[in-house]
C-alpha cells in the first residue's frame, strides 16, 4: 500500500513540475490540462521511460493529443527519443455548421458578447477557446488584426480582420462596454478559459433555438471547420485555408474537411478538367 502511495505521489509531483514548466509557453489552459493527464497516464503505464516503452505507449493510444503531449514531456525531460507516429484512424465527424447557418443565427442573437464571439470566430477561423482567452489588448485596431496568444500549439497567431467588422467591434467595446484598452478578457471577466467556455455553452443553449445548430456550435473546433470548408469551397486552394487558420502542415488542415466538401471539390475539379479535355 505504501509503495502504491509513494508511486502515486511521484507521478503527481512529476506532473505538477511538468505543468509549471508548460506555463512558460502560451498554451491554452485546456491543452495544458490534457497534456498533464496524458503524462500521468504515461508515467503510470511505463515502469521505465525508454524509446521503446514510449513508442509502445503511443501505439496503444493512437491519438494526436497523446503524441503532442508526449513530445512536449520529452522536451521537458531533455530526452531525444525517436517518436514513431502511430497510425491514427480518421474519425467520421458530424457535419460542421455552414457559414450561412452561423450568420443566420447571428441575426437572432440578443446577447452581444456571444454575438461577437461567433462573429470573430467566422472572421478568423479561431478555436472557441482561443477567442475566449483573448484580452482586449490582443485586438489591434490600428493594424486591423487580432493576436491569439493562447493557442493549442503554443505559438502566437495573427489574423487580419475586415475593416468594417473591426470598426463595429471597436464601437461596441467603447459605447456599450466602455472597456477598450483595458487588460480584461474580451468575453468575460474571468481569467479561467474553462469557466468562460461553460458560460459560452450556456449562452449558446439560451440564445440559439435550433438545438442541432446549438450542439454543433458548442464544439470547440466546429466554427474553425466551417471557415476552412468555406475557404476551400470559395477558392479551391487548401494552402489558403492552412495559412489563414495558422496550421503548421496541410495534413492538419485536411483533417478538418467534411465529407461534403471533399465530394464538392472532387466534382468541381472533375467538371473543370472535363471542360479542358472536351
Amino acid at each position: 500500500m505504501n509503495t502504491e502511495n509513494g508511486e502515486n505521489q511521484r507521478v503527481e509531483a512529476e506532473a505538477e513540475a511538468f505543468g509549471k514548466w508548460l506555463e512558460q509557453f502560451p498554451i491554452a489552459e485546456k491543452s495544458v490540462k490534457n497534456y498533464i493527464w496524458v503524462v500521468k497516464k504515461l508515467l503510470k503505464e511505463c515502469e521505465e521511460l525508454s524509446e521503446m516503452s514510449v513508442n509502445k505507449f503511443l501505439k496503444e493510444h493512437p491519438n494526436m493529443l497523446f503524441v503532442s503531449a508526449v513530445r512536449k514531456y520529452l522536451e521537458f525531460k531533455g530526452l531525444k527519443f525517436r517518436i514513431i507516429k502511430p497510425k491514427i484512424k480518421r474519425k467520421i465527424r458530424p457535419k460542421p455548421p455552414s457559414i450561412e447557418e452561423i450568420k443566420g443565427a447571428l441575426e437572432k442573437i440578443e446577447d452581444k458578447d456571444l454575438f461577437w464571439v461567433l462573429k470573430i470566430g467566422i472572421a478568423t477561423g479561431a478555436r472557441i477557446h482561443e477567442i475566449l482567452s483573448l484580452r482586449l489588448n490582443d485586438i489591434d485596431f490600428e493594424e486591423g488584426k487580432v493576436i491569439f496568444r493562447k493557442t493549442k500549439t503554443g505559438h502566437e497567431h495573427e489574423v487580419f480582420i475586415n475593416k468594417e467588422i473591426m470598426n463595429k467591434l471597436k464601437e461596441y467595446l467603447i459605447e456599450e462596454k466602455g472597456i477598450l484598452g483595458a487588460q480584461k478578457c474580451f468575453f468575460t471577466n474571468t481569467k479561467s478559459t474553462d469557466v468562460a467556455y461553460r458560460i459560452y455553452r450556456r449562452k449558446v443553449k439560451e440564445q440559439i433555438r435550433n438545438k442541432d445548430l446549438a450542439r454543433r456550435l458548442m464544439q470547440s473546433h466546429n466554427i474553425r471547420r466551417a471557415v476552412i470548408n468555406w475557404i476551400l469551397k470559395e477558392t479551391g486552394n487548401i494552402v489558403y485555408a492552412k495559412e489563414f487558420v495558422g496550421h503548421v502542415s496541410i495534413a492538419t488542415t485536411e483533417r478538418y474537411l467534411s465529407e461534403l466538401t471533399r465530394e464538392e471539390i472532387r466534382k468541381t475539379v472533375a467538371e473543370k478538367i472535363g471542360k479542358e479535355v472536351v
